[in-house]
Protein backbone atom coordinates (compact mmCIF):
# COMPACT_ATOMS: atom_id res chain seq x y z
CA UNK A 1 0.00 0.00 0.00
CA UNK A 2 1.05 3.46 -0.79
CA UNK A 3 2.00 6.33 1.59
CA UNK A 4 0.68 9.67 0.24
CA UNK A 5 3.01 12.64 1.04
CA UNK A 6 2.11 16.03 1.31
CA UNK A 7 4.36 18.90 1.83
CA UNK A 8 3.11 22.16 3.00
CA UNK A 9 4.93 25.62 3.37
CA UNK A 10 4.30 28.69 5.69
CA UNK A 11 1.39 27.97 7.25
CA UNK A 12 0.16 29.46 10.66
CA UNK A 13 0.00 27.33 13.54
CA UNK A 14 -3.89 26.90 13.82
CA UNK A 15 -4.29 25.61 10.32
CA UNK A 16 -0.87 23.30 10.89
CA UNK A 17 -2.81 21.44 13.58
CA UNK A 18 -6.32 21.64 11.66
CA UNK A 19 -4.86 19.29 9.09
CA UNK A 20 -2.84 17.61 11.35
CA UNK A 21 -6.34 16.23 13.36
CA UNK A 22 -8.18 16.74 9.91
CA UNK A 23 -5.68 14.21 8.49
CA UNK A 24 -6.30 11.88 11.00
CA UNK A 25 -10.37 11.63 11.25
CA UNK A 26 -10.30 10.96 7.96
CA UNK A 27 -7.85 8.25 7.99
CA UNK A 28 -10.75 5.89 8.73
CA UNK A 29 -12.46 6.86 5.39
CA UNK A 30 -9.60 6.44 3.64
CA UNK A 31 -7.04 3.30 2.59
CA UNK A 32 -3.93 4.95 2.58
CA UNK A 33 -1.64 6.86 4.94
CA UNK A 34 -0.20 9.98 5.39
CA UNK A 35 3.14 11.40 5.71
CA UNK A 36 3.20 15.39 6.15
CA UNK A 37 5.80 17.70 6.06
CA UNK A 38 5.37 21.14 6.99
CA UNK A 39 6.92 24.66 8.42
CA UNK A 40 5.39 27.14 9.52
CA UNK A 41 4.57 30.95 8.96
CA UNK A 42 4.18 32.77 12.23
CA UNK A 43 6.16 31.80 15.80
CA UNK A 44 3.80 29.71 18.19
CA UNK A 45 4.35 27.37 21.03
CA UNK A 46 2.69 24.16 21.06
CA UNK A 47 1.18 22.53 23.82
CA UNK A 48 0.18 18.78 24.58
CA UNK A 49 -3.60 17.93 25.42
CA UNK A 50 -3.34 17.91 29.29
CA UNK A 51 -0.65 20.81 29.83
CA UNK A 52 -1.43 23.23 32.28
CA UNK A 53 -0.30 26.33 30.48
CA UNK A 54 0.78 28.82 33.10
CA UNK A 55 2.81 26.34 34.55
CA UNK A 56 4.91 25.72 31.93
CA UNK A 57 4.72 28.74 29.58
CA UNK A 58 5.38 32.76 30.95
CA UNK A 59 2.21 33.82 29.06
CA UNK A 60 2.59 37.25 29.61
CA UNK A 61 6.24 36.93 27.83
CA UNK A 62 4.91 34.89 25.06
CA UNK A 63 2.25 37.28 24.22
CA UNK A 64 4.91 40.45 24.04
CA UNK A 65 6.84 38.38 21.74
CA UNK A 66 3.73 37.71 19.69
CA UNK A 67 3.75 34.31 20.10
CA UNK A 68 0.38 32.07 19.81
CA UNK A 69 -0.23 29.43 22.31
CA UNK A 70 -1.93 26.44 20.58
CA UNK A 71 -3.14 23.47 22.55
CA UNK A 72 -2.56 19.80 20.65
CA UNK A 73 -4.66 16.55 20.64
CA UNK A 74 -1.46 14.81 21.15
CA UNK A 75 0.42 14.49 24.36
CA UNK A 76 3.98 15.75 25.41
CA UNK A 77 4.97 18.90 26.30
CA UNK A 78 5.17 22.77 25.10
CA UNK A 79 7.05 23.24 21.74
CA UNK A 80 8.44 26.30 19.74
CA UNK A 81 7.77 26.29 16.19
CA UNK A 82 10.14 29.40 14.69
CA UNK A 83 10.18 30.11 10.93
CA UNK A 84 12.87 28.51 9.07
CA UNK A 85 14.06 27.19 12.35
CA UNK A 86 12.64 23.69 11.86
CA UNK A 87 10.80 21.32 10.07
CA UNK A 88 7.89 19.23 10.87
CA UNK A 89 6.28 15.78 10.46
CA UNK A 90 2.90 14.36 10.94
CA UNK A 91 2.76 10.29 9.97
CA UNK A 92 -0.74 9.34 10.50
CA UNK A 93 -0.49 5.22 10.00
CA UNK A 94 -2.77 2.20 11.67
CA UNK A 95 -1.84 0.71 15.16
CA UNK A 96 -1.47 -3.42 13.31
CA UNK A 97 1.72 -1.71 11.53
CA UNK A 98 3.53 -2.47 14.52
CA UNK A 99 4.08 -5.20 17.17
CA UNK A 100 5.00 -2.51 20.40
CA UNK A 101 3.61 -0.71 22.83
CA UNK A 102 2.52 3.17 23.03
CA UNK A 103 6.00 4.42 23.73
CA UNK A 104 7.83 1.56 21.09
CA UNK A 105 5.33 3.26 18.30
CA UNK A 106 6.98 6.66 18.93
CA UNK A 107 10.52 5.52 18.63
CA UNK A 108 9.66 3.33 15.78
CA UNK A 109 8.04 6.43 13.76
CA UNK A 110 10.92 8.58 15.33
CA UNK A 111 13.54 6.20 13.22
CA UNK A 112 12.70 8.42 10.37
CA UNK A 113 14.43 11.43 11.88
CA UNK A 114 17.53 9.34 12.78
CA UNK A 115 17.55 7.67 9.40
CA UNK A 116 17.59 11.20 7.74
CA UNK A 117 20.48 12.01 10.04
CA UNK A 118 22.21 9.68 9.22
CA UNK A 119 21.99 10.40 5.89
CA UNK A 120 23.53 13.71 6.57
CA UNK A 121 26.86 11.66 7.66
CA UNK A 122 25.92 13.17 11.13
CA UNK A 123 27.51 10.42 13.84
CA UNK A 124 26.62 9.20 17.26
CA UNK A 125 22.74 9.31 16.88
CA UNK A 126 20.13 8.07 19.49
CA UNK A 127 16.00 7.38 19.33
CA UNK A 128 15.42 7.14 22.94
CA UNK A 129 12.18 6.88 25.05
CA UNK A 130 8.86 9.01 23.37
CA UNK A 131 10.06 9.61 20.00
CA UNK A 132 13.00 11.91 21.19
CA UNK A 133 16.12 11.81 18.73
CA UNK A 134 19.68 12.70 19.98
CA UNK A 135 23.06 13.73 18.71
CA UNK A 136 25.14 12.93 21.31
CA UNK A 137 23.87 13.66 24.36
CA UNK A 138 21.51 16.49 22.90
CA UNK A 139 18.37 16.63 21.94
CA UNK A 140 17.33 17.29 17.65
CA UNK A 141 14.04 16.44 17.36
CA UNK A 142 10.54 15.55 19.66
CA UNK A 143 7.73 13.80 18.83
CA UNK A 144 3.93 13.53 20.79
CA UNK A 145 1.62 10.97 19.82
CA UNK A 146 -2.32 10.43 19.61
CA UNK A 147 -4.43 7.18 19.54
CA UNK A 148 -7.59 6.92 18.71
CA UNK A 149 -9.04 3.06 18.44
CA UNK A 150 -6.66 1.83 15.98
CA UNK A 151 -5.66 4.81 14.00
CA UNK A 152 -2.27 6.90 15.36
CA UNK A 153 -1.01 10.19 14.54
CA UNK A 154 2.42 11.03 15.52
CA UNK A 155 3.56 14.68 14.95
CA UNK A 156 7.25 15.63 15.83
CA UNK A 157 10.55 18.42 14.97
CA UNK A 158 13.70 18.82 13.36
CA UNK A 159 14.92 21.47 15.00
CA UNK A 160 17.22 23.24 11.86
CA UNK A 161 17.70 26.56 13.85
CA UNK A 162 17.72 27.41 17.96
CA UNK A 163 17.32 30.48 19.39
CA UNK A 164 17.96 29.56 22.89
CA UNK A 165 17.14 33.03 24.60
CA UNK A 166 13.73 32.95 23.46
CA UNK A 167 13.11 29.60 24.77
CA UNK A 168 14.84 30.75 28.40
CA UNK A 169 12.00 34.12 28.14
CA UNK A 170 9.11 31.53 27.60
CA UNK A 171 9.39 28.49 28.93
CA UNK A 172 9.43 28.57 33.01
CA UNK A 173 11.15 25.30 33.35
CA UNK A 174 14.17 27.00 31.32
CA UNK A 175 14.65 30.59 33.44
CA UNK A 176 16.91 29.18 35.50
CA UNK A 177 19.64 28.15 32.46
CA UNK A 178 21.68 30.28 30.03
CA UNK A 179 21.77 30.27 26.63
CA UNK A 180 24.86 28.56 26.29
CA UNK A 181 23.68 25.89 29.38
CA UNK A 182 20.48 25.48 27.19
CA UNK A 183 22.89 24.94 23.96
CA UNK A 184 24.47 21.60 26.10
CA UNK A 185 20.92 19.85 25.90
CA UNK A 186 19.92 21.18 22.09
CA UNK A 187 21.38 20.76 19.27
CA UNK A 188 20.23 22.07 15.57
CA UNK A 189 20.91 20.90 12.03
CA UNK A 190 22.77 24.39 11.69
CA UNK A 191 25.61 23.95 14.28
CA UNK A 192 26.03 20.12 12.87
CA UNK A 193 25.97 21.59 8.97
CA UNK A 194 26.56 25.12 8.69
CA UNK A 195 24.85 27.14 5.23
CA UNK A 196 22.45 24.25 4.83
CA UNK A 197 19.90 24.00 2.39
CA UNK A 198 16.34 23.67 3.58
CA UNK A 199 15.35 22.11 0.17
CA UNK A 200 18.03 19.09 0.38
CA UNK A 201 16.99 18.93 3.63
CA UNK A 202 14.30 18.19 3.09
CA UNK A 203 14.87 15.29 0.04
CA UNK A 204 16.78 13.88 2.41
CA UNK A 205 13.83 13.87 5.33
CA UNK A 206 11.71 12.51 2.97
CA UNK A 207 14.28 9.48 2.07
CA UNK A 208 15.02 9.00 5.49
CA UNK A 209 11.49 8.29 6.44
CA UNK A 210 10.21 5.99 3.61
CA UNK A 211 13.73 4.28 4.27
CA UNK A 212 13.17 3.56 7.93
CA UNK A 213 9.58 3.10 7.78
CA UNK A 214 9.87 1.58 4.81
CA UNK A 215 7.46 3.76 2.85
CA UNK A 216 6.56 3.68 -0.73
CA UNK A 217 5.57 7.11 -1.19
CA UNK A 218 3.67 8.99 -4.24
CA UNK A 219 3.18 12.77 -3.73
CA UNK A 220 -0.61 13.82 -3.46
CA UNK A 221 -2.65 16.34 -2.16
CA UNK A 222 -5.43 16.86 0.66
CA UNK A 223 -8.41 15.77 -0.15
CA UNK A 224 -11.60 18.54 -0.55
CA UNK A 225 -13.31 16.89 2.41
CA UNK A 226 -9.91 17.25 4.31
CA UNK A 227 -9.36 20.73 3.65
CA UNK A 228 -12.69 21.75 4.56
CA UNK A 229 -12.57 20.08 7.49
CA UNK A 230 -9.04 21.49 8.46
CA UNK A 231 -10.42 24.85 8.26
CA UNK A 232 -13.43 24.08 10.35
CA UNK A 233 -11.65 22.97 13.53
CA UNK A 234 -8.85 25.44 12.61
CA UNK A 235 -11.74 28.46 13.46
CA UNK A 236 -13.57 26.09 16.12
CA UNK A 237 -10.92 24.77 17.87
CA UNK A 238 -7.69 25.62 17.68
CA UNK A 239 -8.02 29.93 17.50
CA UNK A 240 -10.35 28.87 20.81
CA UNK A 241 -8.62 30.19 24.22
CA UNK A 242 -10.83 27.80 25.81
CA UNK A 243 -9.30 25.35 24.20
CA UNK A 244 -5.89 26.61 24.06
CA UNK A 245 -5.71 28.02 27.27
CA UNK A 246 -7.78 26.24 29.20
CA UNK A 247 -8.12 22.80 27.86
CA UNK A 248 -12.00 22.67 27.60
CA UNK A 249 -13.31 20.11 25.40
CA UNK A 250 -14.48 22.24 21.92
CA UNK A 251 -16.91 19.95 20.01
CA UNK A 252 -16.19 20.77 16.41
CA UNK A 253 -16.85 17.51 14.14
Amino acid sequence: MKTRLLIHYNLDGYINMGIDEALLISRRKLDFDTLRFYTWSKSCITIGRQVKVDEVIDISEARRLGISIIRRISGGGPVLHEPKLEATYTYITTLDKFRSTEETIMSEIAKGVAKTLELMNINDIRVIRGGNVLVGNRKISGAAQRIEGRYVLQHGTLLIGFRPEIWIKIFKHHKHLTPSNLRSYVVSLQELIPNIDFQKMLRVLIKGFSTALNLELEEGEITTYEKDLAFKLSKCRYKNNEWNIYGREIPCT
